[in-house]
């Protein structure tokens, strides 16, 4: 009868927080051929490497020769139902008797057979052969068991929701991935709930729950108890795993218990898609200075996996508001709300869902206001946004009034039945303050709603005899061309075209300031009809003066130009 050594090579795996190996081992023998082969084969399990090293002793003859390691797994059927007959080969190094198995994967009951032979045509036998067996164990805490024995879910928590609810979450244990299909198509989980305290004349009788999900909802509790909760791994009657999570919870009791309940979720986002959300909700009277603090949990409902933000702030407020500045546009997310006490009670308020505003895309790239002097009257002229096609458009809607929060139903509405992005306004009040919007229609009778509104105020009235003076429209415009940067432009009259040289233009954000304190921009050619004003705030009205610069050096106050800017937020 043929024998051979036999070694049991011990792998325990530690689930938290690493995996060691010790090993042990025993050999089995052929014949008393010691000194004429290799012999005393052996096994080691480097834990650091997570390798298996065999070791001989060579023959007596032996001068410094190279060997030939063969070994293949012998107990495990391979892919097509068979056993795996290929033997794998590898080479020690030159003088080494020792040398690393390259096996990965290994499971448990597996068998490893290995052979060693110096490599020379000379000798043709292999050495007595080694079976190594392989035994698994993992070590959760201080326990432990069979790899193949099941093992209960990880992450095993308790969310108290109500006095009498609680809500019991987990994820599955890695030892499930070792299961055949068919198990791991039957895995479900056992669940057994005690009650530990006993502060009524009730009780919870002790149960039993079979679970198929990775969550469950418990009810029927007693206010004011504590519980046990164990829950452990199964996949049939005979196949249940051996150790068993555990949780313990204390209920609520009626006149403890807060649940954020009256929620109120606000947002404003802007066009560039940044905003902001608010979450607001009151405190009853009673429960205010039991409140230790407040968690909040957010993410997106389409990814969350692992991905939960989290705010953590007190709750000493008699009314809580939380602001959120990094959700998005246009997405649902999820949120839940944990409330601690002072007791040491938490409760979960269950999880919200509502969804960001979405930001319609303006279809306008700018707008520009030109203004003329001579009337109370102005010209609006836009450019389209890129993602709007010009061959596609039937129109446009223009709406003007001056106050921007009336029903867009009572704004003055221009509609224009051509493709020129321009609109001329009349019949405006001077030295006031307007909003404008443009809407664009489509030949399909779609329409791109306008987000943005713009404003703009009317020059001051200007007397018939100045315009009559003048015989020339005196026009002036001025474009926001980027933060703090305005364009402005303008023309001569005609009285004094022949004698201008140049013009000097005034600005400032107070008109009571003496003209000496004003900014101003010099022009020393008459060619030069624009001019940019720089270092301006946003969101600020600018008045604004050109004084056309004669060719002796003075200043031609009767003709000057005034009007004012208001600069982008």
């Amino acid at each position: 009868m043929v024998s051979a050594n036999r070694f049991i090579l011990f792998l325990v795996f530690f689930i938290i927080p690493h995996i060691i190996s010790p090993i042990a081992s025993r050999r089995l023998s052929t014949r008393n051929t010691s000194t004429q082969n290799v012999h005393s084969l052996r096994a080691t399990y480097d834990s650091l490497l997570d390798a298996i090293f065999v070791e001989w002793e060579p023959p007596a003859y032996s001068q410094g020769d190279t060997y030939l390691v063969r070994y293949k797994i012998t107990a495990r059927e391979n892919t097509y139902g068979g056993m795996d007959r290929n033997w794998r080969i590898v080479r020690a190094s030159d003088g080494s008797n020792r040398v690393k198995l390259d096996v990965t994967g290994l499971r448990n009951s597996d068998e490893l057979l290995v052979q060693v032979k110096p490599d020379t045509q000379l000798v043709t036998e292999w050495s007595d052969p080694m079976v190594i067996s392989i035994a698994k164990r993992v070590q959760i805490g201080e326990i432990v068991v069979d790899e193949a024995d099941i093992l209960p879910p990880l992450n095993f928590t308790a969310n108290v929701l109500d006095p009498q609810t609680v809500r019991l979450d987990w994820s599955p244990s890695p030892s499930t991935e070792y299961l055949s299909i068919s198990q791991a198509a039957a895995l479900y989980y056992v669940l057994n709930v005690k009650q530990l305290s006993y502060n009524t004349e009730a009780s919870t009788m002790q149960q039993e729950i079979k679970v198929e999900a990775n969550n469950f909802v418990l009810g029927n509790l007693l206010p004011g108890e504590r519980y046990e909760i164990t829950i452990r791994t199964a996949s049939g009657p005979d196949h249940v795993s051996s150790t068993a999570a555990i949780v313990e919870i204390s209920t609520p009791r009626e006149d403890e218990y807060f649940e954020i309940g009256n929620l109120i979720i606000s947002s404003r986002f802007k066009a560039d898609g940044s905003g902001v959300v608010n979450l607001s909700w009151d405190v009853p009277p009673s429960m205010v200075g039991k409140i230790l603090s407040y968690t909040v949990q957010y993410a997106p409902t389409r990814n969350r996996f692992g991905d939960w933000k989290e705010i953590v702030f007190p709750g000493d407020n008699p009314s809580s508001v939380v602001s959120l500045y990094d959700l998005q546009s246009d997405t649902e997310y999820g949120l839940k709300i944990t409330t601690r006490l002072q007791t040491g009670v938490h409760t979960e308020s269950g999880e919200f869902r509502f969804r960001t505003p979405k930001v319609p895309e303006n279809p306008l790239s700018k707008l520009d206001v030109i203004y003329s002097s001579e009337s109370n009257a102005v010209r609006l002229q836009w450019t389209l946004a890129s993602y709007i096609s010009p061959n596609q458009i039937a129109g446009y809607d223009v709406y003007v009034n001056e106050n921007k929060d009336e029903p867009i139903d009572r704004w003055r509405h221009i509609q224009l039945n051509t493709r020129e992005a321009v609109a001329s306004i009349d019949g405006l009040q001077s030295s006031t303050t307007y909003f404008a919007k443009v809407n664009v229609r489509n030949l399909d009778e779609t329409v791109h709603e306008a987000p943005s509104i713009y404003r703009f105020t009317t020059l001051d009235q200007i007397p018939v005899s100045q315009i009559a003076e003048s015989r020339h429209p005196r026009s002036l415009a001025y474009r926001n061309v980027s933060p703090g940067r305005v364009v402005i432009s303008w023309s001569y009259p005609t009285a004094v075209i022949d004698s201008v040289a140049g013009a000097t233009i005034f600005y400032t954000d107070n008109e009571r300031d003496s003209i000496e304190l004003w900014n101003l921009v010099r022009v020393d050619n008459t060619a030069q009809k624009s001019a940019v004003l720089i270092g301006l705030q946003p969101d600020t009205v600018y008045y604004v003066r050109v004084v056309p610069v004669l060719y002796d050096g003075s200043l031609d106050w009767e003709s000057m130009e005034k009007f004012e800017l208001r600069t982008d937020e």
